[in-house]
């Protein structure tokens, strides 16, 4: 089937929707309402093509050359030397690279800034509580031995909802738990480090995972949910919209139902006759997108039966592997 377009759902809604038929509401405000009614949609209900599997590379860790490289830092200080050819990577501090240091088997820390390729300063907090660490002298002078991880990765850009994460070399599902919970388990047992992923948390769009993948790398498969689209009102009138065309309708009557919302009294459809519409629309698609049979017949005899049983079915579902 042919895709809807914004021109499509714009003309639509200037000619059906705008309060002023004879020039049509302003394109922002047709924008916003083509925003909103997918955004009121996708909120509704899971849909099945929101549904996605993605793919997340946890990097190795990367640790001390142990011949000649090697950190140094001092006692209460948060100022960290590394002794080449080791360096301080970028990425550490954008990333959000845990440092690990052999020295110190109970904690971990984090960069602040790099000041140069082989000195950096921790965050505040991270002061080194042990004795001081210096770099051997020598030619083949080497300093403490240490090890970078990394456990904060990106989710997909789309993602609004993260329903199951499994460690594909061995099919393990990770264990689900909160921020604070994850927190305590990194701090409080870093020699884990290195060994299978156990635990993840969602944080700020990131996905956050522990213990590490060690010194080879691995794959996590994810199964998430995305989130709708947002488009903007320079957008060219032939770009598809993100939803499915056999459902159109609710789509229109999402726009209705926004613009009516927006232009109070002056709406030519009134409030309740839109939401009204838009709320039978959207539960019939639910009910198909959700594979419901109408098990009440033609005459909905048993209404409230079928109703309950649309409503305890309709739950996000695990993607299918496929092959």
């Amino acid at each position: 089937m042919t895709p809807i377009t914004l021109s499509d759902v714009r003309s639509y809604a200037a000619e059906t929707a705008s309060a002023d038929v004879a020039t049509g509401a302003g394109d922002r405000s047709i924008n916003n309402w083509i925003n909103q009614a997918l955004q009121r949609i996708w909120k509704g209900h899971t849909w099945s093509h929101a549904l996605r599997a993605g793919r997340l590379y946890l990097d190795p860790e990367e640790a001390s050359n142990s011949v000649t490289g090697g950190m140094a830092i001092a006692t209460g200080s948060r100022l960290i030397t590394v002794n080449p050819p080791d360096v301080i990577k970028q990425k550490y501090l954008d990333d959000r690279w845990h440092l690990y240091v052999d020295a110190e088997g109970r904690m971990t820390f984090e960069l602040e800034e790099i000041l140069t390729p082989t000195t950096a300063r921790l965050l505040p907090g991270h002061n080194w509580p042990n004795v001081t660490l210096a770099i051997t002298p020598g030619p083949l002078g080497a300093g403490a031995p240490y090890t970078w991880a990394r456990h904060i990765f990106a989710l997909p850009d789309d993602a609004v909802e993260v329903m199951r994460v499994e460690e594909m070399q061995t099919r393990l599902p990770l264990r689900h738990v909160l921020p604070h919970e994850f927190d305590h388990q990194r701090q409080s047992t870093p020699v884990l480090r290195g060994s299978q992923p156990i635990f993840y948390t969602m944080r700020r769009g990131n996905l956050e995972v522990w213990p590490s993948s060690g010194s080879t790398g691995r794959h996590l498969l994810l199964s998430y949910r995305r989130g709708p689209p947002a488009y903007k009102v320079t957008d060219p009138g032939d770009t598809a919209v993100d939803w499915v065309p056999e459902w159109s309708d609710l789509l229109l009557k999402g726009i209705v139902l926004e613009a009516a919302v927006t232009q109070g009294e002056n709406a030519p459809v009134p409030y309740q006759i839109a939401f009204n519409e838009f709320r039978l629309c959207m539960k019939a698609y639910k009910a198909e997108d959700s594979g419901i049979q109408n098990i009440t017949g033609p005459m909905s005899l048993a209404g409230p039966v079928a109703r309950d049983y649309m409503r305890v079915t309709d739950y996000p579902a695990i993607i299918p592997e496929v092959g």
